[in-house]
């Protein structure tokens, strides 16, 4: 055993990413002394969603430094979460694109898997064909090509329009440590692999007991709605819709709320998506004397958001990561099913869900008075409980890793 007196280190750094090596008496320690560090990548813009991916994953590992970029505006919500380290994507790429003329190309790749530990890939709807020619892209092939040791968590598959889609990404798949997903429908595409796992959604491992209650004097339903406009999500054919419907519906349906005595909470789950105008669409389109309850609520502190979601009555969820929050707090929902992935989960996970999909809530309006128990449901507590339990694969492979053990 050697003393904490006797231990040195020394730092260097390369545009942000910090090298330190530990020594004792003049001899390199071993992993015993050295944080891990993880790169971790993934849609990080402020989407509720993939931010609690970050915070289920910090408390999942406590003891690895886990190293984000995002742009400058996003990161105050990301340095909420404890071990956590933001760099800025703007001022990184900045630097690499005015220096990268003296770097060797061949270097680049290296100086990546020498920063690290390892590389993970964390996010639901990472893998969407948007075009024919669509296949695996630079930036993940170059990533493979460092060396560095690549894992993929949480994900699913789709949509996709080409077989070649699949098959390319099956030979990638094949090349990296690990890879694991949250629906059957995606495992099945690649279930001759040997490093895929199938587990519940990644946010099933939020700890629910940690979270508080936000105690307001009136009961109220959250609502999560997206804007059909936004460009950036791809709708398959039965779930593409009418924007004006939805939006028209949405009002209907939260005025009903507010007839049957309840306030409602508008929650943008992402602004970048443009939850929020969404939000405001439907704030404006409630009559007058029922505006005074209903109430935009903006995303800024995750502890805060969470709280308030775990103490509604019922949640509409327009958004996936809202239904999976409502079974995780065991709150009666709505949920408004905007494409397969949605569908592949609740029918992995608790079939009975009630729901609409978001075509057929835009063609007509199907509710003609509201109430809980007519609309809603939640799932059952073996249910939850087995989720919650199941979900934990998605850490395993990556855990035993860093803890220098067998992927085998």
């Amino acid at each position: 055993m050697v003393s904490s007196e006797n231990i040195t280190f020394t730092e260097s750094s390369w545009f942000g990413w910090k090298f330190t090596e530990y020594k004792a008496n003049g001899h390199n320690l071993n992993g015993d002394y050295t944080m891990k560090k993880v790169i971790v990548d993934g849609y990080f813009t402020n989407n509720l969603g993939d931010d609690l991916f970050l915070k289920v994953l910090a408390e999942r590992f406590p003891h690895v430094e886990l190293v984000i970029l995002s742009d400058k505006k996003y990161a105050d919500i990301y340095h909420q979460i404890n071990k956590l380290k933001v760099i800025n994507k703007n001022f990184l790429v900045k630097v690499i694109n005015r220096y990268v003329n003296f770097i060797p190309s061949r270097l680049i790749p290296k100086l990546l898997s020498y920063s690290a530990d390892a590389y993970l890939e964390i996010g639901g709807s990472i893998f969407q064909q948007v075009n024919v020619s669509d296949g695996v892209t630079v930036k993940r092939k170059n990533i493979l090509k460092s060396g560095i040791p690549y894992f993929i968590i949480g994900s699913n598959f789709g949509p996709v329009m080409t077989q070649e889609y699949i098959d390319e990404y099956r030979s990638f798949f094949a090349c990296i440590k690990n890879i694991t997903v949250r629906d059957s429908a995606s495992y099945e595409l690649f279930d001759n692999l040997n490093n895929i796992q199938l587990a519940p959604d990644v946010v099933f491992g939020l700890d629910a007991s940690n979270i508080s209650k936000s105690y307001l004097n009136r009961p109220y339903i959250v609502i999560t709605a997206i804007d059909l406009t936004y460009d950036g999500r791809v709708l398959g054919e039965k779930y593409k819709s009418d924007s004006k419907g939805y939006r028209q519906n949405m009002v209907k349906l939260c005025e009903l709320i507010i007839d049957s005595g309840y306030d409602i909470k508008l929650v943008p789950f992402s602004v970048f998506e443009q939850d929020a105008n969404m939000a405001l669409q439907i704030k404006m389109g409630i009559s007058n004397k029922k505006k005074a309850k209903i109430e935009i609520i903006k995303y800024t502190n995750i502890s805060d958001i969470l709280s308030l979601i775990k103490s509604a009555s019922g949640i509409v969820s327009g958004r996936y990561h809202s239904m999976i929050l409502g079974w995780v707090f065991r709150i009666p929902q709505l949920v408004l099913t905007y494409s397969d992935k949605m569908e592949n989960t609740i029918t992995d996970t608790f079939p009975e869900q009630k729901r609409v999909t978001i075509k057929k809530f835009s063609e007509k309006s199907i509710f003609k008075t509201f109430t809980l128990n007519e609309y809603m449901n939640t799932i059952d507590n073996d249910n939850l409980k087995s989720s919650i339990h199941r979900s934990k694969l998605h850490f395993e492979k990556l855990s035993n890793f860093l803890n220098n053990d067998s992927l085998n």
